[in-house]
Parts: structure tokens; C-alpha cells; sequence
């Protein structure tokens, strides 16, 4: 009995020591199987990031090949090495890095403003734009002129003075206006001349040779001759009255400059701006005809109404060669030596012919008055 326990012992210890070893060997090839796992997914990812590396690499290649384009190598051909433009590294100074200063919007002067007080008190216009030099030159001018004219021996020199530093005065304001602004909001190139350039150019050689200056004198000179002959050939009667102007023939020059700084400085500039060049030429013109027809106002009504025919149609096509000659040279001077020089020659001439018919010698006068 003994023996057979001690037997069945010993197969159980023997079953135990072999389940043991079964269980070993199990645990065993787990581990090893973990282990083969865990070095298979260790490879995968080490190729997975060595592939992801490589295509990380590759793609910084490309970018940095496009930021850094490969420096350019002539072809050993001449024609297309010439032909390809060499392209120089601009330098760029630190003045460029500087900040600009602000800009300061200086506040505009307005045009009409400064007319509008020139014509009713010369040289407030500019008092307007603080420029008080030119403001007293021309206020002291207009009030001299008025004081002369209560004398009766300077009455009409007074007046002359008066009207040009009115006329000037007007022109200035309106100019110095727009320098002011520096032409901002302008289209139209006026005149700029001085009242230094007027006075001395009807003396000016560089004025007096040009073709439109000394052509426009003899065209214009003619005209009214052959006017005065055919007035005669049809027994029109010329009205024999000496004019203020005719005694002074100097005045021609002052008043040369007092219509052209008004018409054509002024006048002509302010409609080609509102309008065409072309239309302020005619409506500056017919302007002009205009205030010459108080002119006939001691005339007979004969005298008058061929004044009207014959005289204002004359002035105004003056009128329109003037504003032609104002707009081509954009300058004054022109039409100033031309208005002067031919009122000058017209003032003398009627002078003499005028005195000359009132005795009857010789029997005939010049008719036109401008």
C-alpha cells in the first residue's frame, strides 16, 4: 500500500516537473515572440521615419532652390549672351529706410476773393495774400491818379494812372492767386509776366522783331488807312474831335498795358479756364469791342452809328489777333508793344490830320478812334 502511494507520488511530482517545463516552454516562445514583435515594429518605424526624413529632405531642397535660383551662366554662344540682359544689385542707401516728412496742406487762396477786393479798393487783393508791398505800390498808384484828377491841367494823366493800376491790379491779384496755390486746380497756362516785363516790352528787340508783333502793326495800320479811304469814297463824313488821347500820344503806352493786363491777362484767362482757350479768345474779344463803344457817345447819331459799323467790328478783330498772340506766346509782352506801339502811331497821326482838316489843309483826317 505504502509503495503504490509513494508511486502515485511520484507520477503526480513527474506530471507537475513536466507541466512546469510545458509552461515554460510557453512563457518562453511568448517572449520570444514579443520580442520578434517589438524588433519588427522597431524596423517599421525606423523605416518609416527614414522615408519621412528623405521626403522632408528632399522637399527643403526644392524650396530652397526656388527661394535661391542657380546664378545664371552665359551660353558660350555671343549672340545669346548678348542677347540676355546682365541684371546689377541695386544698392539701396539708408536715405531710402528714412521716414518722409508729413506733408503740410498749406490752405488755398481763392481767386475771386482776391479780384473781387482788387476791384473795389486796388491792392486789397493782395493785402488778401499778405503780400503788402505789392499793396501799397498799387494802392498808392490808384490814389495819385485819383488826386491828379482834380487838377485840370493832369486830369487826364490821373485817369490814365488810375485805370492801369485798377487794370494791372486786377490782372496781379488774379496771377498771384494761382502761384499762391501753385497752379493746383488750374488747367489753363495764363500769363505771368511782371509789371517791369510790360513797361519795357514794347522797347524790347527780342519783342518788337517777331513776325506776329511787327506784321500785326503794318496789317493792322493798313486796314484802318484803306478803312479811312473808303469811308471817304463814300462820302462818310470822319468826326473831327481831338480826343483826350490825342493830346497825350505817350498815353498809348499805359493804355497798351491797361487793356491787355485786363482782357487778355485777366478776362481771356478766366474763361479758357471755365470754358476753351478758343472760347475765351472771342468772349474776351467781343468784351473788348464792347467797352469802346461809350467812345461814340459825343459823336453825332451819324457819326455814331458808323462808329458802330465800321469802328467796333475793326477793335474787335484787334481783339482776337491779341488773344491769338496772348495764347501762343503765353506771354503779354506781344500784344502790349503791339497795342501800344499801333495806338501810339494812330494818337500822333489823328493829332496832326485832325488839326490839319479843321483849317482845311490838307481836306481829310483819320477817323478811327481806339
Amino acid at each position: 500500500m505504502k509503495s503504490c502511494c509513494f508511486f502515485l507520488i511520484l507520477i503526480l511530482n513527474i506530471s507537475f516537473l513536466n507541466a512546469e517545463d510545458i509552461l515554460a516552454d510557453t512563457s518562453l516562445e511568448k517572449q520570444t515572440l514579443q520580442e520578434n514583435n517589438s524588433q519588427t515594429e522597431s524596423n517599421i518605424t525606423e523605416s518609416f521615419l527614414d522615408k519621412n526624413s528623405t521626403i522632408i529632405e528632399d522637399s527643403l531642397k526644392k524650396e530652397v532652390a526656388i527661394l535661391e535660383p542657380e546664378p545664371f551662366t552665359p551660353s558660350l554662344n555671343s549672340e545669346s549672351f548678348s542677347s540676355q540682359p546682365i541684371l546689377k544689385p541695386e544698392i539701396i542707401s539708408e536715405k531710402d529706410f528714412k521716414t518722409p516728412p508729413p506733408k503740410i496742406d498749406i490752405p488755398r487762396k481763392k481767386t475771386f476773393l482776391a479780384v473781387g477786393l482788387t476791384a473795389l479798393i486796388p491792392g486789397l487783393g493782395h493785402v488778401y495774400l499778405k503780400e503788402y508791398s505789392k499793396a501799397g505800390i498799387i494802392f498808392g498808384s490808384t490814389a495819385a491818379g485819383v488826386a491828379a484828377r482834380f487838377n485840370k491841367h493832369t486830369s487826364f494823366p490821373g485817369y490814365v494812372a488810375q485805370n492801369l493800376a485798377t487794370s494791372y491790379g486786377i490782372y496781379a491779384a488774379y496771377r498771384d492767386v494761382r502761384l499762391y496755390n501753385n497752379n493746383v486746380g488750374f488747367s489753363y497756362k495764363m500769363p505771368t509776366d511782371s509789371f517791369k516785363d510790360l513797361c519795357l516790352a514794347s522797347f524790347s528787340l527780342s519783342v518788337l522783331k517777331k513776325p506776329e508783333v511787327w506784321g500785326g502793326f503794318l496789317g493792322f495800320l493798313a486796314t484802318g488807312i484803306g478803312i479811312t479811304y473808303l469811308q471817304s469814297k463814300l462820302h462818310i463824313k470822319p468826326h473831327l474831335k481831338i480826343s483826350a488821347a490825342d493830346a497825350y500820344p505817350l498815353s498809348a503806352f499805359s493804355i497798351g498795358i491797361r487793356e491787355e493786363t485786363l482782357f487778355r491777362g485777366y478776362l481771356q484767362s478766366t474763361l479758357s479756364e471755365s470754358l476753351t482757350p478758343i472760347g475765351g479768345i472771342i468772349l474776351s474779344s467781343l468784351a473788348f469791342g464792347a467797352v469802346h463803344i461809350p467812345n461814340a457817345k459825343n459823336y453825332s447819331l451819324k457819326d455814331r452809328m458808323n462808329y458802330y459799323k465800321i469802328s467796333l467790328p475793326f477793335i474787335t478783330s484787334f481783339g482776337l489777333y491779341a488773344g491769338w498772340m496772348t495764347y501762343k506766346n503765353q506771354s503779354l509782352k506781344q500784344s502790349v508793344a503791339l497795342h501800344s506801339w499801333y495806338d501810339f502811331t494812330l494818337f500822333a497821326i489823328r493829332r496832326a490830320l485832325t488839326r490839319s482838316a479843321m483849317i482845311g489843309k490838307p481836306n481829310f483826317s483819320f477817323s478811327f478812334s481806339y
